[in-house]
């Protein structure tokens, strides 16, 4: 009984089996068709070539018989396909000339490479377009694909416009009263599944202006097998204000992004977070685009990795201008990125821009933070300067593995306007980089984990949408080659007050690393003066006020406040009026000066010589760290520190100006800094 029992119970699997091929079968065979005439479109090309191949005269004859044949075929198909509308009259008599071509190709050069390239792409291409067509107008047995189509939100959706571009069909989706894009997005996995491509084969863009609609992109090839030899710096010399190009995208176009802003263009700057697990040559991609930057005439690039150091760096040393490879000076290095900012925003604006751009005379300062979840998470900084960064003319390169809240701070992430992401180990991994439009369009970059290193999406400001969730995967580049790269990268002298700022972040420099330009190092012009000998008095020159009208020495003073409220002394005065008064002390040029002396504060004079000693070092000082411009109302801080007035600090500018470290620019009582000043 209990062996009749389990032979029932086999029969019945055997039966169910059975009916799930039949039933396989039974929904397969209606999508054979194209892939059978595919098929039988090489094996004619094949047997022309060897019936009459060799023979010139057979050649001739078989040429023309094919074309009137083809003719008449496409007419047919033509003619024909107008009762069915003119997507398939046109789809058919498409299908058909191309069939025809390929066959007299194949005919007259031989069905070797490149003709059997041709065929294999273009048939596989033309028969899923069909394919397609038949399955979103509800086509199968009636039955099961109508319930799947009703599933995925396609039962009535209207396919407009076909586009077959290589190995690429794409198509606009119109859906029916209701019914919205993201619906059909999230069911792409099953429309792959359905289409027999891979998961990341099938994207969904929504059209921002209409919920409805939206194009559908089916890839029949893995078009990202064979990777791109690097070909170099593209723009040695030229300005970082040009793309970045990194590798190439599924459909073959150029994949880059920008980092400055263009407020023309309406484009934003790029922080760019880049993320991947190891081994998916997020690393590599990230030193081609250090190249690439720095061989550009107004960037350079300082490098951050305490973790795997000249693991990473060693390919790019070269290029560098600086690196950070210990731990306390990395996260010392956020602070300083903050301070340099900060003090480059405030230099922008002195020099009348609202952002970096270029011409502005300041480089663009790219910091590539490598193995960043080891110093950022305990950064309170890094928020700060993911904010405060973007239009000043430095840039950031963020790579992580995982860029979780673990990782990197929500406030610093969300300031990020550009991601890269390589493959991941899960779907979710990826949302924290890419946008949900991106997602939403089908992106999957954990269909890839480790098995395609240089396989990516990049979305970022000035790229457009459509190509957001289109697969990329970068150039292909050995560290020799990388290193030929980095010899030719552009010197560039990060300004001095820049430099500065950064100090003793930055590892000494090495003979293989660019070196931070600071003023020490560089040839700096320099006025020598002679030295204010303290007997010398004529630099001081204080009028006599009491010989008459106070005009006259506020005439003296540009932009002193005593301009607007000019007295003069009674013509007969109170006995004792000025007794005491000290008619030999310097008049004060402000209105602060004036409150310290009427309440007997006075600070200390220096004598002529000190007093022009620490003038002169304070403008150096300016000069050292970048700033242009000086003039005596700027100089209100040292003016009290070594009591002089305002008519003497003017009078020793104008000086300095006579003996050309100073240039006038027009406006009353400012000299812009053009050299060091030395005494002799």
């Amino acid at each position: 009984m209990r062996r009749n029992k389990t032979k029932a119970v086999e029969a019945e699997v055997i039966d169910e089996s059975g009916k799930t091929v039949k039933y396989g079968i039974a929904h397969l065979l209606p999508y054979l068709p194209p892939w059978g005439l595919a098929v039988a479109v090489g094996i004619v090309g094949v047997i022309a070539h060897l019936l009459w191949g060799d023979s010139p005269v057979g050649m001739g004859a078989a040429s023309a018989g094919i074309t009137l044949a083809g003719v008449a075929v496409t007419a047919m198909a033509w003619r024909a396909g107008a009762a069915r509308g003119a997507m398939t009259q046109i789809h058919a008599t498409i299908s058909i000339g191309l069939a025809v071509l390929w066959v007299l190709a194949a005919l007259i050069t031989g069905p070797g490479r490149p003709v059997a390239d041709i065929w294999l792409i273009g048939a596989s291409t033309v028969a899923v377009t069909w394919n397609i067509r038949k399955g979103l107008r509800g086509g199968g047995d009636g039955s099961g694909w109508a319930e799947f189509a009703t599933s995925t939100k396609l039962a009535k959706a209207r396919v407009q416009h076909p586009t077959i571009n290589g190995a690429q069909v794409g198509a606009d989706l119109a859906l029916a009263p209701g019914q919205t894009i993201a619906d059909v997005q999230g069911e792409t996995g099953r429309i792959a599944s359905a289409l027999r491509v891979p998961a990341n084969a099938v994207r969904v863009v929504a059209d921002p202006d209409d919920a409805s609609r939206g194009t559908m992109t089916v890839t029949t090839m893995d078009m990202l097998r064979q990777r791109v030899a690097w070909p170099g710096p593209s723009a040695v010399g030229g300005s970082i204000a040009r793309p970045i190009p990194v590798g190439t995208r599924e459909d073959g176009t150029l994949a880059q992004f920008w980092l400055p802003g263009d407020p023309k263009a309406g484009r934003n700057a790029t922080l760019l977070l880049i993320n991947g697990m190891a081994g998916s040559g997020k690393t590599k991609g990230t030193q081609i685009a250090v190249n690439e930057i720095a061989s550009r005439h107004d960037a350079a690039v300082i490098a951050c990795d305490p973790v795997k150091s000249d693991q990473s760096l060693l390919p790019v040393r070269g290029a560098l201008a600086g690196a950070v490879t210990t731990m306390a000076g990395a996260k010392a290095l956020i602070t300083r990125i903050r301070d340099a900012a900060r003090y480059r925003a405030g230099e922008l604006g002195r020099r009348g821009y609202g952002e970096w751009v270029e011409g502005c005379g300041l480089p663009y300062l790219v910091f590539w933070l490598e193995e960043a979840a080891a110093y950022l998470p305990g950064s309170d900084r890094f928020a700060e300067v993911a904010r405060e960064i973007r239009s000043t003319g430095l840039g950031l390169m963020v790579s992580l593995q995982r860029t979780t809240h673990r990782g990197m701070h929500t406030d610093a992430r969300q300031q990020f306007g550009g991601g890269w992401c390589f493959g991941v180990d899960d779907l979710d991994d990826a949302t924290y980089v890419l946008s949900d439009h991106t997602i939403d369009a089908g992106a999957r970059p954990d269909v890839w984990g480790t098995r395609k290193p240089g396989c990516s999406y990049l979305e970022a400001p000035g790229i457009p949408e459509e190509y957001w969730a289109m697969p990329m995967r970068t150039f292909d580049a050995a560290d020799d080659v990388l290193k030929r790269g980095a010899e030719m990268a552009v010197p560039t002298a990060v300004d001095a007050g820049t430099a500065k700022i950064l100090g003793d972040v930055l590892d000494a420099p090495t003979t293989s690393t660019a070196v931070v330009a600071a003023p020490v190092t560089a040839v700096v012009p320099t006025v020598q003066i002679p030295r204010q000998r303290d007997s010398e008095t004529a630099s001081v020159d204080v009028p006599n006020p009491f010989t008459g009208s106070i005009d006259e020495l506020a005439s003296d003073i540009d932009g002193d406040d005593l301009d607007e409220h000019a007295m003069t002394m009674p013509s007969n005065p109170e006995p004792g009026f000025l007794d005491d008064v000290d008619t030999s002390a310097e008049i004060p040029a402000d209105d602060e000066d004036l409150t310290l002396a009427a309440s007997g504060v006075r600070s200390p004079a220096l004598s002529p010589r000190d007093a022009e000693a620490a003038l002169v070092k304070h403008l150096n000082e300016l000069f050292d760290t970048g700033h242009p411009h000086v003039s005596p109302a700027k100089l209100a801080e040292l003016r009290r520190g070594i009591g002089r007035s305002r008519t003497w600090f003017s009078r020793k500018l104008a000086d300095f100006a006579d003996a050309g470290a100073l240039n006038p620019t027009g406006e009353s009582g400012t000299y812009e800094l053009v050299a060091r000043i030395t005494t002799t």
